[in-house]
This record gives C-alpha cells, structure tokens and sequence, in this order.
C-alpha cells in the first residue's frame, strides 16, 4: 500500500472510530434518557388511574367492566383487572400470560411495579394493587412510537457516520495528496539530478517543512552542480593542456619506432613500447574532452536518414574485422533521422565491448522495431558481468576485472561511458542485460521521430 493510501486510510479508520463511537454514546444515552420519559409518564398516568379506580370502588354500584374499559380509555392502555388468583375482567387484547411471573409476585406483595416486555412491538407493562380493595391491576402501555423514533434516530446517526466517514476519506486523500506530491516532485528531481540533469529545481511554495525540504533540496543541487562544473572544467583544462605535449611526444615517438633499425637492439622493444603507450594516452585526452564537450552541452548533433540494417553490417565491418558478427533486421529497410557519426560511435563502441571482454563469442547486432521506438541490440556469449556489477558498467574508468578482461585491446573505461552519453545527445536510451548463462546484451533505444534532438548536454 502506499504511502498516500495509508494516511487515507488512517484518516477513515480514525473518522470511523471517533464517529461510531460518538453515534454509539449519543444513541445509548438518548435511548436511556427517552426510556425513562416514557417510563415516568407512565408511572404518572398509571397514579392517576389507580385514583380513579379507587374512588370508582368506592361507589355502591361498579361493575368491573365499566371500570376495565374507563382505565383503558383513560390511560390508552390494556387493562387487567385480578382478584390475585384469577383474572376478574381484562381487555380483549391482554391475557395473564403476558404478564411476566416477576411483576406479578411484586403486585402480590403489595408493592408498585413496572416492567419494559420484549414484545414485537415492545410494550411497558405496570402493575399495583388497587388502594382500599383486595384487587390487582396491571396495564400495558404500547411504546411503538418510542421505538420508531429510536430506530429514526438510529438511521439519523448511521448516515451520519457514513458522511463523517466519507468526508474525512475525501480529506485525507485530499491532505495526503498535498502532502506526498511533493515528495513526489523530489523524488522525481532526486532521479533527475542522478541522470546529470543538474538543472532540475523544486518550486518553493511556503515556509513549512516541505518549503525548507524545497530549499534544502535547491541548495544541494546548486552546490553539487557548481562543483561538478569546477571538476568538469579541471578536467576539460587539463586535457587540452595536455594535448599540444601528447602531440609532440607522439611525434618524436614514431620518428623513433620508423627509424628503430637504427637503434641499438636493446632500445628497440622500449621504443615500442612506448609509442603503444602514448597512443593510448592520447587517446585517453581525446575521450575525456569528448566527454567534457558533451557533458557541458557543446554538442551540436547532425541529422541524416540512416537506413540501420546497413549500418549494422557497416559498423560491424569496422570495429570487428575479421571476427564473426552476425547482423538480423527486418525485411523492408528500417530508416531512422539521426547523427550517424554519434550512433556509430554508441554501436562501435558497444560491439568493441563484446570483441574484448565479451571474448568475440557469438556476437550479435540485432534491429527490431516496437510502437514509438527502433533499437538496435548488440549481444555476446560471454562470461557476461556480474549482478553486482551491472548499475556500475557505465561509470567513468571503472572496470569489472573479473568479467571484462583486456584482451588484446588497452582500454581506460571509458568506452561505454561515451557510449551513453552520445546516447544521450541522440536522445535514446541505453540498457544493458547481462548473466553468466546468456552472456551480455546492450540495447540502444531511438525514438521514431522526424529528427534528433537540437542540442544536448548537461552541466
């Protein structure tokens, strides 16, 4: 679940609890309370007919019956008049059985009492001696009215707990909402940021934590991007500096190893040596101010039509010469508008990877199109590269010995990283799969657009 579900759900749980409870209450002591107002008028009216039977007994002539039917027109109630051992006369609705056991043995004792019959529908049943005579009577009042009005209220309080349920639901996704979209937004600019994009800002919206969050995050970013830019130029600075030096080493060293003959046989291996050396240096300074032209958005690249199966076939001519590199694509020719110089240099470099360290087993260029996009895969079955391995492989200098041995090559580790980012300039994306089973695969993704980016890199 997550997080914004959760404080949704804390919201409506806690409405529910607080809600039911007070509904709960609210019925329990307003049914107690209006119980006992029926119960006390009760108690009243039934007083009042107990008089009026009295003074009724007091005349010469009573008959019973008259006196049962006055009670119940009086009180609106069902009247059971008894001598204590047999029902003398009662209301055509009311029997002796439905007088509970309990009550009757309080009448008999001489006392007052009442009793709530758990009847469909309820009924309150009241019951006392009859003052100045050897009589008993019971009446039984109906209290279906009561009820309704309790089940009324019962409804009452019931759709208001759904609403009070409702409503904080809506409010606490509404707060919880507001309160995880920023986190949001940092953590999407938290990915940006990680990507290079070192541009990427919150929006500053108040003074409360997620504001100083904003700001905090803003100031990080600023710093992190102020120094990589110092570091980036460092680097830019020394490679050039460093290029006019190389060039002239270079110089002196094959006017050395074309004229080798000439020195003494034990010169001549360090001589070799060291114009393998310098290439590869100069090679090195030539890599790194790529990467810095490209990091620092100096890149302007070019767009042509490129048809990919011939260019797979092309590129697989070039950087594996002699090696067998087998090229799948579609039928009907896949055309692309893209900077072919840069593809080659991200697919080059790739199949390059896959002769070195893949150990040139089975390698593979495959085109294959899906909705939006075209890809190319360059795939080997080699020792492939470890897990643990794998988030690091584009990652400047930084080599995995174990599974991506030199070979014959001299590299500083900086192939795929170049790779990627002339990825980046083209606008597509660069994943790699790998395991010790299936070996390596790098997939180049283009988007099917009319043309490339119109400028890339970030600082």
């Amino acid at each position: 679940m997550t997080l914004r579900l959760r404080i949704a759900a804390a919201f409506f749980v806690g409405a529910l609890v607080v809600s039911a409870f007070v509904a709960g209450s609210t019925y329990a002591l307003a049914r107690t309370y209006m119980t006992r107002q029926r119960t006390d008028a009760v108690v009243g009216s039934s007083y009042n007919s107990l008089r009026y039977a009295r003074e009724y007994l007091a005349r010469p002539d009573h008959p019973l019956d008259q006196l049962v039917e006055s009670l119940r027109a009086r009180s609106n109630a069902d009247v059971l008049v008894t001598d204590g051992r047999s029902p003398v006369v009662a209301s055509v609705s009311l029997t002796p059985e439905a007088i509970p056991s309990e009550l009757i043995r309080v009448v008999e004792r001489g006392q007052v009492g009442y009793t709530i019959l758990d009847s469909d529908p309820r009924r309150l049943a009241f019951g006392s001696p009859i003052p100045s005579s050897n009589l008993h009577a019971y009446l039984v009042y109906p209290i279906d009215d009561l009820d309704a009005t309790l089940g009324l209220l019962a409804q009452i309080l019931f759709a208001v707990v759904a609403g009070a349920v409702l409503v904080a639901a809506l409010v606490g996704l509404r707060l919880a909402r507001r309160t995880i979209e920023p986190l949001r937004r940092a953590s999407e600019a938290a990915q940006q940021v990680s990507k290079g994009l070192l541009d990427t800002r919150l929006e500053v919206t108040g003074r409360d934590e997620l504001g100083v969050l904003a700001s905090s995050f803003n100031s990080m970013a600023s710093a992190l991007r102020e120094r990589i830019l110092r570091e980036r130029q460092f680097v830019s600075d020394a490679s050039h500096e460093l290029r006019t030096p190389l060039t002239a080493l270079k110089t002196s060293v094959d006017f050395l190893a074309d004229h080798a003959d000439a020195l003494p046989s034990r010169l001549r291996p360090v001589v070799g040596l060291a114009a393998e050396e310098v290439r590869s240096l100069q090679r090195l300074v030539d890599d790194l101010l790529e990467l810095s032209r490209m990091e620092a958005g100096g890149v302007q690249p070019a767009a042509e039509d490129v048809d990919l199966g011939a260019f797979a076939v092309e590129v697989a001519r070039r950087r594996a010469p002699g090696r067998p590199v087998y090229v799948t694509a579609p039928d009907d020719r896949c055309v692309v508008r893209t900077d072919k110089a840069r593809l080659e240099r991200v697919v080059g470099n790739l199949v390059e990877n896959a002769v070195v360290h893949g150990e040139a087993r089975d390698i593979e260029i495959a085109v294959r199109r899906s909705v939006g996009w075209v890809s190319l895969e360059v795939a080997d079955r080699g020792p492939g590269i470890p897990p643990e391995h794998v988030p690091r492989i584009f990652e400047r200098f930084w080599r995995a010995d174990a599974s991506r041995r030199r070979g014959g090559l001299a590299g500083a580790g900086l192939g795929l990283a170049i790779a990627r980012e002339n990825a980046h300039v083209l606008g597509a994306e660069l994943d790699v799969e790998s395991s010790k089973e299936t070996g390596t695969k790098f997939t180049v993704r283009l988007p099917m657009g009319d043309a490339v980016p119109a400028a890339t890199g970030q600082p």
